[in-house]
């Protein structure tokens, strides 16, 4: 009885040590990645269209998103939406505060980095193939 006790005390230290650590590197990607300031400056305010583009490798200032961002887009937003096991808000960010549009590589593959807000509060890069899907996208000048 108490070795059961014992075991079953260890195995829920492990679980809870699990579920802080997960907490707290949520926390530190989203603070890191500048997420948290997307989300708070461009809410969900209508709704999304149907999840065009799923399991996007999206990189949100130095925080990549690897095959797990939904990515859609309407005349007036891009929008974007992580996993529910990430527990970051959905992003509707306007086209006019998405803006310089370089290009770049990220992990060998041809990307387009667009900052988002005036001044810039994060860089978000997608996929040239992507990209170049978005006919409201901003363009090079």
């Amino acid at each position: 009885m108490r070795e059961a006790l014992f075991v079953a005390a260890i195995l829920a230290a492990i679980a809870l040590w699990g579920a802080l650590l997960w907490l707290g590197i949520r926390a530190v990607f989203a603070r890191l990645s500048g997420w948290n300031r997307l989300a708070a400056r461009y809410p969900v305010t209508i709704p999304a269209p149907p999840w065009t583009w799923r399991g996007q490798t999206i990189q949100v200032g130095p925080v990549r998103f690897r095959n797990c961002v939904s990515a859609a887009a309407t005349h007036a937003c891009l929008h974007l939406r992580s996993p529910a096991l990430f527990g970051f808000p959905a992003l509707s960010i306007p086209w006019a505060e998405l803006h310089s549009p370089a290009e770049v590589r990220v992990y060998r593959r041809d990307a387009i980095q667009l900052q988002a807000g005036r001044p810039p509060i994060a860089a978000i890069r997608l996929p040239r193939e992507l990209y170049d899907q978005i006919p409201h996208a901003p363009r090079f000048s």
